[in-house]
């Protein structure tokens, strides 16, 4: 897409691609709308996103990537909504959410992480939509502070978690 330095929306849900360069999308700073849904990924390489400054929306639903890079998201400030179901996701880690601080959206559903820590979604005070439904393996296990930073969630959707407890507060 070297040529498209005008490309702001980018659809390539249902392709064959396997794996993307780190330097993919490095001539497309103004994409705000990216659709990498069900294209065969199992890896997101290093500063993949990085040149992406402007993205609000991005969809990596039905990829097996199982982990991604600590930084993955440093350069999505403008992100709002994020769309990683169905990922094979092991971990939360807190590090791929603390720069999303415009994030309003976040689906989850359908990973096998088994650990919901205290400060994974610390950072994301302007969430309103959470889905983690589907996502819990083995015997779960979601901090009791989990979710206090989220502030202004408005719908939360833990079904089907396999959860025997709920703590106070």
């Amino acid at each position: 897409f070297a040529g498209c330095t005008s490309l702001t929306w980018l659809k390539l849900m249902n392709n064959r691609i396997g794996q993307l360069s780190s330097n993919t999308f490095a001539n497309n700073p103004g994409l705000t709308y990216l659709d990498l849904n069900n294209v065969g990924l199992n890896e997101v390489p290093q500063g993949l996103f990085a040149p992406l400054v402007n993205l609000q929306m991005l969809e990596l639903r039905n990829n097996f990537v199982v982990s991604l890079p600590d930084d993955v998201f440093n350069s999505q400030g403008n992100l709002y909504t994020l769309f990683m179901d169905n990922c094979g996701l092991s971990t939360l880690n807190p590090s791929w959410f603390a720069p999303l601080r415009s994030l309003e959206v976040l689906n989850l559903y359908y990973n096998s992480f088994t650990v919901i820590a205290e400060n994974t979604f610390e950072n994301l005070s302007n969430l309103i939509i959470l889905d983690i439904s589907y996502s819990l393996g083995g015997t779960p296990t979601i901090h009791s502070n989990a979710f206090r930073a989220l502030t202004n969630l408005y719908q939360i959707n833990l079904s089907n978690m396999q959860l025997q407890g709920i703590d106070a507060g």
